[in-house]
Formats: C-alpha cells, sequence, structure tokens
C-alpha cells in the first residue's frame, strides 16, 4: 500500500490528524498548505470558500446569497489550481472568481436554490453582515 494511502486511511490516521491540528479556524483566510473555509466577495458576489491542497490547490465555491447571480447555476463550482507565488490563498480566490465572472453569471436554478435552502447553512454563514439570503424560490404552505 502507498504511504499516503496508509498516512490518510481514515480520520484517527496520522496525516489527517496532522491536517485537522493544522488547519486554519473558521473564517480565517488558510495559507498555502493548510485547509480553511472563509468568505470572500468578488464583484459583489458572496462567495463561500472552502481552500485544500495536496499536490494541487483545491477551491470549492459555494453559493452565500441564493437569490444573487452566481459562477454555476447550481450554487457550488470546485476549481483545481497550481500555487500562484506572490498571491495568497483569499487572493488566488478572488483571481479565479474573476475569471469565472467575465462569462459565468449565473442564475441559480430553482430546483438547486430550493435544495441549498433546505439544507443546514455552514455555521460560518451565521456571522455575515448582511445575513446570507438563503430562501427557496418554493415557499411552502403553512398547512
Amino acid at each position: 500500500m502507498a504511504p499516503s494511502l496508509v498516512c490518510n486511511a481514515d480520520f484517527d490516521s496520522p496525516g489527517n490528524v496532522v491536517e485537522s491540528h493544522c488547519k486554519a479556524d473558521i473564517g480565517a483566510i488558510p495559507k498555502w498548505g493548510q485547509k480553511g473555509t472563509f468568505v470572500v466577495v468578488a464583484d459583489g458576489m458572496r462567495v463561500l470558500v472552502e481552500f485544500g491542497s495536496q499536490g494541487t490547490a483545491q477551491f470549492s465555491f459555494h453559493a452565500v446569497d441564493l437569490d444573487a447571480w452566481f459562477i454555476s447555476e447550481t450554487g457550488y463550482r470546485s476549481h483545481f489550481d497550481g500555487l500562484r507565488f506572490g498571491l495568497t490563498v483569499e487572493d488566488t480566490a478572488k483571481a479565479i472568481l474573476a475569471d469565472y465572472l467575465k462569462d459565468k453569471r449565473h442564475e441559480i436554478r430553482a430546483g438547486d436554490r430550493d435544495r441549498l435552502a433546505r439544507s443546514p447553512s455552514p455555521s460560518i454563514l451565521a456571522f455575515l453582515e448582511p445575513p446570507a439570503r438563503r430562501s427557496p424560490v418554493v415557499m411552502g404552505t403553512p398547512w
């Protein structure tokens, strides 16, 4: 078995324990090599970013405001990138988003918006001002 598979085989494996211990605090911008979750604003669009790296930088972009445009119709976009020397993780996330926004400004599809509105909000969104707009398209009936 390859060493990296053994180091990250399960939650208690050494690689996962070290990664968990070294991750950035929720809301703090991670450094290269750290995992982290933070919010950025790109051209007025608020985006929840999950960042991690194992050989390559992986960004997961999630819509914060479900009634606004986003870089995908699903409210989610995954992006793999390389280390960008001279830029922070936050600067890199903003640069990637700026590239997507040049020609991709989508309304989140109604079904995806409803699904995201029903799912639990990440805890980091509770601290945003103004609050995240997470209402569904289809409002439930009171009876």
